[in-house]
């Protein structure tokens, strides 16, 4: 009986420990450090009973610092008139491979929800601040 449950022991430990296929190696804020390239396109509704949404698209890069702090720069074409910015933000990552960012920005605070893919090499994002609707990917450069 022993030793029928030390070879169970065993198959477990090799199944959920060390097996790649059960193996989970999950996020930290260590996982999206260095600099990333995006694009994003969306829509500004922020304007209620306005006739129609003013289309966005932005260009450019994340950098994030490995602190929890963030810096962007980036090019934006909002309704066909460009303009380029920089600012700085916070994130935070979660065991999970999903996290946020947020920007203080001249209307209030900007945030985002991310999914971290390819164990960091690249980031799916979502504007999630009421009255935008942005979608974009950014990759390590």
């Amino acid at each position: 009986m022993k030793r029928h449950s030390s070879v169970l022991g065993a198959i477990a430990l090799f199944l959920f420990g060390l097996c790649p296929v059960f193996a989970h190696a999950g996020c930290a804020i260590s996982t999206i450090v260095g600099t990333y390239g995006y694009s994003a396109t969306g829509y500004n509704v922020t304007h209620p009973g306005t006739p129609t949404p003013h289309v966005l698209a932005l260009a450019g890069t994340y950098t994030f610092n490995g602190d929890g702090t963030v810096n962007r720069a980036f090019t934006i074409s909002f309704e066909g008139v460009i303009q380029s910015a920089t600012d700085s933000g916070t994130y935070t990552v979660n065991a999970d491979c999903s996290g946020t960012m947020a920007f203080n920005v001249y209307f209030g605070l900007e945030t985002y929800n991310l999914t971290i893919v390819g164990g960091g090499n690249a980031i799916h994002f979502i504007n999630s601040t009421t009255g935008i609707v942005l979608a974009g990917r950014m990759e390590k450069q």
